[in-house]
């Protein structure tokens, strides 16, 4: 319970640990305080810079894979313990499914849908490693960097809290999903952000011969679309280095192209829904009950530095000063 004011916040530990708690409980129906242990969240901030390594060398993802498994039990500690944890609690599910439509975690029907395709158990594993790790790192690292851009953005803050409050007024409870569609300025902070925060580039593949002014993209080549280019240049964005919300407005067809945060077509990310229902989530309460602002005051959106990793970050967050709203 936040009484007055807390300073020097790390908000990207915070983020991690609450992030991968609420993926524990929604996608994996598994609850315990091991999500805050240090170790874990140290672990998966490193897992976050070797899963960038691999995603620019792809060649390297099987004997690194098969190096790892062999030392795991000495360089994971804790998060083995974890994993153990949703292993079971999968395993536990899947025992007590009697009901034909009984509601049960993605997981589990994840792993359903793979043993029903006689899938080994270790594409399996790595199946759950891999929601995990993207669900919970996906979520932590918009949220911790959204709460950064509001920390050097007061006006932004207070418009986003000021929407809020007409929803809310004084109540902190929950939201609806009706209510969440009300935070239309809410919305338009969120897109800003990810024009600043999305995926540094898109592969494709293409499955027809291209021409593209004279040139000829064979079929099967990998297109590679560099996304954090595209979103910070001039021809589709008016003054692409400010932040400025209000310039989702008006969205015009173009925007399909120029901004893409969870891909394009049929394989667009799947937790596009999920992520986005979160992290508006967790804003709307944090807006309603603390305030944010960086230590270092003359800290300024100019000064902030980014960073490739699977999605493009901040690379020098901002301690933060969080007060309790009156």
């Amino acid at each position: 319970m936040l009484e007055r004011s807390y300073s020097g916040v790390d908000s990207k530990a915070a983020c991690t640990a609450v992030a991968h708690d609420l993926s524990l409980k929604t996608l994996f129906g598994v609850e315990t305080s091991l999500a805050y242990h240090p170790e874990i969240i140290a672990l998966l901030n490193r897992a976050k810079e070797l899963a960038s390594i691999l995603a620019f060398n792809v060649s390297l993802i099987s004997p690194l894979f098969s190096i790892l498994q062999s030392v795991s039990d000495v360089l994971y500690g804790k998060l083995l313990k974890l994993r153990k944890l949703v292993l079971d609690e999968i395993d536990n599910q899947l025992k007590s499914n009697q009901q034909p439509h009984q509601e049960l975690p993605f997981s589990t029907y994840m792993v359903l849908r793979n043993r029903r395709d006689n899938e080994g158990e270790q594409k399996i594993f790595r199946h759950v490693h891999e929601v995990f790790v993207t669900a919970g790192h996906t979520v932590a690292s918009k949220l911790s960097n959204t709460i950064c851009f509001l920390a050097v953005l007061p006006d932004i803050q207070e418009r986003a809290w000021q929407e809020q409050y007409e929803i809310f007024g004084n109540d902190i409870r929950d939201p609806t999903i009706e209510e969440l569609s009300q935070m239309k300025f809410l919305d338009r902070f969120l897109k800003e952000s990810f024009r600043f925060l999305g995926p540094p580039f898109l592969g494709k593949e293409a499955t027809a011969d291209i021409n593209v002014d004279g040139i000829t993209i064979p079929r099967g080549a990998i297109v590679v679309y560099l996304l954090r280019y595209i979103k910070l240049h001039p021809k589709y964005w008016n003054n692409p280095n400010i932040f400025d919300p209000d310039r989702f407005l008006d969205e015009n067809d173009y925007l399909k192209f120029s901004y893409s945060p969870f891909g394009i077509g049929i394989r667009n990310c799947p937790g596009e829904y999920y992520g986005t229902i979160f992290l508006k989530i967790a804003l709307s309460k944090m807006l309603r009950r603390i305030k944010f602002r960086p230590v270092e005051k003359d800290f300024r959106f100019e000064d902030i530095k980014f960073k490739s990793y699977l999605f493009l970050e901040v690379d020098n967050p901002p301690k933060l000063q969080i007060e309790k709203r009156t």
